[in-house]
């Protein structure tokens, strides 16, 4: 080959592997979708029980608890990503420990039993603003408007949706704590 069509073809490669790395962020926008977008505005009513306590925990109990915001996370311990976020998540919630957002990981396809080994397994350290909740009944993802997981929406303090990030996330980023900061209002140190 001489030289010229040489440099032809690594350039076509270029453009093309550029081309491509735009379509893919292009096709990845779903993940974090803003309010205007969302099936509810306001958290529903709901509940499970907390793997641990064995208490009812619901979106009217959350409503009198919080005083910030609350984090609810969809997932479950058959899921690929949300294993591979959930220390990530994890350190986020820790993050909020003393700012009054309460995280809620909320099972769902699950067990008490599978969930419980699974933390065991991973050596699952909660903070004490997050609680692991078991969707016993298995009727808060359509309640929710949620399909897949994992899935995340944030509460104001009225219970109010303020987002939405679909699909996994890469939370331990500086930017996922700034924005749910700026959204609860909650002044960075």
């Amino acid at each position: 080959m001489n030289s010229s069509l040489k440099i032809t073809v690594i350039i076509l490669i270029g453009v093309l592997t550029v081309g491509y790395s735009e379509y893919q962020i292009s096709q990845q926008s779903y993940l974090h979708d803003h309010t205007e977008n969302h099936i509810i505005e306001q958290m529903p009513s709901w509940q499970g029980i907390e793997v641990d306590s064995g208490r009812t925990i619901s979106s009217e109990s959350l409503m009198q608890n919080s005083s910030k915001g609350v984090v609810i996370h969809f997932w479950g311990t058959w899921c690929a990503p949300c294993e591979a976020e959930l220390p990530s998540f994890i350190k986020l919630a820790v993050k909020f420990q003393d700012k009054g957002v309460k995280f809620i990981l909320l099972a769902v396809s699950d067990t008490k039993k599978s969930v419980k080994k699974f933390i065991k397994k991973h050596k699952i350290v909660l903070p004490r603003n997050a609680s692991v909740v078991l969707d016993t009944k298995g009727e808060s993802m359509p309640i929710f408007g949620t399909s897949k997981v994992p899935e995340t929406y944030l509460f104001g303090s009225g219970l109010s949706l303020l987002a939405k990030y679909t699909g996994p996330q890469t939370w331990q980023e500086q930017r996922y704590f700034d924005e749910i900061s700026t959204y609860l209002g909650i002044k960075s140190n």
